[in-house]
């Protein structure tokens, strides 16, 4: 990662707590704003500026999680399906869901890139 290499872990680390914040204040402003504080569906809400500057944040936060994973030399792709399998489940039995149709929806929520444990 020729950025992170360039500007190295201590202003990286920094910048990424910042763009932390800057994320937070993007989701805020989109719910105070298009979302109307809560009122209006994500679905029904407009998009503009406040959706334009969440999408940057978004995309920034995303480049500061990869540098993150790079300094420390991380894979999140097992943890973020584990988290994603455990949320699923209980999701599932909140609705009775069964198992075989619980596997379909991390699959699809994976893209079909399901890991196995075994």
């Amino acid at each position: 990662m020729y950025i992170a290499r360039h500007y190295g872990y201590n202003t990286q680390s920094r910048k990424t707590m910042e763009e932390a914040g800057e994320l937070i204040q993007a989701i805020n402003k989109y719910w105070e704003g298009p979302m109307e504080n809560g009122k209006v569906s994500i679905e029904e809400a407009s998009w503009g500026d406040e959706g334009d500057a969440l999408r940057s944040e978004l995309a920034d936060m995303q480049i500061m999680i990869w540098q993150m994973c790079y300094f420390h030399g991380m894979d999140l792709t097992e943890t973020i399906e584990g988290k994603l399998d455990r949320q699923i489940r209980r999701i599932s039995m909140e609705r009775g869901i069964p198992p075989e149709q619980r596997e379909r929806i991390l699959n699809t929520f994976l893209g079909g890139r399901r890991w196995s444990r075994e």
